[in-house]
Formats: C-alpha cells, structure tokens, sequence
C-alpha cells in the first residue's frame, strides 16, 4: 500500500461506504452514540465528506486513485481522479467535491459522478475545506508550506503559512479559514486572501475543526496527546483522552458534539463542545481498525469514521432512547436479522424495540413488553 510523507498519517487508504439514515427525530435526550452501522469499504478508506442536501457521500479511495460517491439509496459510484487522493470536501450550494490529489499535486472537481475539472496546486495537496458562502475552496499543501485558494475552478491565491500545512478548516459565518501546520505548531489564520494572524499551539498539531456556532476552533495533536480549544487569541489546551493519540476532528455544529478519531487505539471520543468547564468527554465508542477521517452530516446528526486498517466505515448515531434511558445503549442484534438493534423504555414502563435497518437508521419501533 502506498503512504504519504506527513506523520500522524495512516498510509494510503480507500473506502466504498453507503449513506445512512437518521435516528427517529420523536426520541428523547440522553440519548448515547453508538456504531449503528458498519459499512465494507475498499483497501484502506481514507477521508470522507457529506453533502446533507444531496443525501450524498465522498469518500476518497486513496489506494485506487478513485472517489466513491455514495447515493442516499446506498448506491455506489467509482470515479477515478489523481494521483493518491487524500481530503474531500462539498459546497453544499453548488453540490460540487473537491478532492485533493496528493502525488498528482491538483485538486479534482467532482460534479454528480463526473470529474468536471482537474485543478493544479502546490505540492503535495492534502487537506481541502470549503466556504460554502463565497464557494471558496482552501487546500493545503504539505510540502509546499502553503494554501491554494480556488475559485471559479480557478487558483486565484497562493498564501504561505507554517510548515508542513496539514489540516484545513473555514468558519463560514466569519469567512476565516484556519490551517494547522504539523512541524511549527501553528495556526494560521486566513481572511481575505492573507494571514491576518498566526497563533502558536504545539508542534505535531494534526486535524482541525471549527464550530460555527460558537466560532470556537479545535485542534488535535497526537504527538502531545492534547485538544487545543481557540477562542480568538485565547488557547486551552488539555488532554481529556487519556494516552489515545487523536489525529482528526468534526464537530456538529447543533449539538456542538466533537468527535475524534484515535488511529492507534481504534476508537472515536465524543466530546461535549458546550461544557462549561471546556469539552469533556461524554462517550468513548469502539469502531474498527487504524480509523482515520471523520465527518459529520449536521442534518441528520450521524457521523462517519473511515477505518484504514479494517477497510469499514463506522457510522456513529445516537441510540433512541426514551425518557428513562436505553435498555442497552451498544446496540445488540435482537431480531437476528444482522442489524444493530435497540431496546428503550419509556416513562410509563413499556418496552421498546427499534430495528435497525442496516445503513445506521432505524425502523418503525415495536412494543416488546409492558410497564
């Protein structure tokens, strides 16, 4: 298998993945994630991003030279890009992906299951993020120590920043874009087509993520074990994982959830990004091996986990869960149909089951017991 340069980064992945649904939108709160779903992927799935309104998923097929582009019904498109493709990202008003060609040093355009455009950047394009209010593309290159900024299907800007770019995230309510860089431990700040501001964090800061409802900034550093939470100028960092290394970060911007994923131990941490004492850790869940990009459809709530090292997606959604809490909020297959399925009771004592329908959703429940 193919690999990049970068550390932190877990060789050369693929993923063909299929859209889930989401949980019943009647459920209660207190409601815990769990893997509702596990999807087969290719040879190594590496990054995947979520068209909400199209009901779409990227998924980057690294070790193919391939994107698969995943329908709401489950089915599945191959469309061959460049060279190695690594982060994927959507304009969600355009319904255009933009993937980033790591050793063909271009960005392709994906429009529907068509490549419209092949677009050349700096050297080795690793991480993509899009401004979905300007259509305004961010890519870093990793060993060009810079970000091409494309619009138009066109680079319109060429911006240096620290060393070794690896994570890209923009903050579409203020229109800042924000680049971690692996081997200075910065953060570069991006507004009009500059750096307006560059803040120190840790060297080895990997993923990147922001909260636009709060314009909070998450950054993870495997190397130091930490989250580094950026308000403005102000950094907190703090190692609420314990010794799980974290390399990538999505938030879900309703819920103000972060998830992460933790390469070397083959787990996801959700946070709780609106703790009044900073993001704690709310739940700790299981997925499969060397998990590597993570995304999250702020639709439906549901996240998505590419397992490198198990060729699986794991989608993340909340359990149902009525009033008085989940039965059993891992998920079990109760009806012996190979689905993940739910128990929960309700306040008056009744007990409910919630098949699982196979993609990460669940069915019409069904009363099991009494109160």
């Amino acid at each position: 298998m193919r690999g990049v340069s970068l550390p932190g980064v877990v060789g050369a992945l693929v993923l063909a993945a299929t859209l889930v649904v989401s949980p019943p939108a009647t459920t209660t709160a207190n409601a815990a994630p769990i893997v509702a779903g596990t999807i087969q992927a290719g040879t190594g799935p590496e990054f995947v991003a979520v068209d909400s309104a199209a009901g779409t998923l990227y998924v980057t097929n690294a070790g193919q030279d391939t994107v698969s582009v995943v329908g709401s019904t489950g089915t599945a498109t191959t469309v061959a890009v460049g060279n190695l493709p690594q982060g994927v990202a959507v304009d969600p008003g355009t319904h255009k992906a933009y993937v980033a060609n790591y050793l063909g040093n271009s960005v392709s355009v994906i429009q529907g299951t068509t490549v419209t455009a092949t677009i050349p950047v700096g050297t080795a394009p690793y991480a993509v993020a899009v401004d979905p209010g300007t259509h305004t593309v961010y890519v870093t290159n990793s060993q060009g120590n810079s970000v091409s900024v494309i619009k138009d299907g066109a680079v319109i800007a060429t911006i240096p920043v620290g060393q070794g770019p690896y994570g890209v995230a923009v903050d579409p309510g203020t229109h800042t874009a924000y680049v971690t860089s692996l081997y200075d431990g910065t953060l570069s700040v991006i507004e009009s087509n500059a750096v307006s501001n560059v803040i120190s964090l840790e060297t080895g800061v990997t993923g990147v993520a922001v909260d636009p409802s709060t314009h909070l900034v998450y950054a993870v550093n495997p190397s130091a074990v930490s989250l580094s939470v950026v308000n403005g100028d102000q950094v907190t960092a703090s190692n609420p994982f314990g010794d799980s290394n974290p390399h990538q970060v999505a938030v879900d911007p309703a819920t103000h959830s972060v998830y992460v994923a933790h390469s070397y131990a083959d787990r996801v941490s959700v946070l709780d990004g609106a703790g009044a004492y900073g993001p704690s850790v709310t739940a700790v869940i299981p997925v499969g091996v060397q998990p590597v990009g993570v995304a999250v459809d702020p639709a439906t709530h549901t996240a998505y986990v590419a397992n490198s090292g198990s060729n699986t997606v794991s989608v993340i959604s909340d359990a149902p869960s009525e009033s008085t809490g989940t039965e059993d909020p891992s998920g079990n297959d109760f009806s012996g149909d190979g689905s993940v399925d739910v128990l929960a009771r309700d306040s008056s004592g009744s007990l409910w089951l919630y098949p699982g329908n196979g993609r990460g959703g669940w069915l019409a429940r069904v009363r099991v017991g009494g109160g």
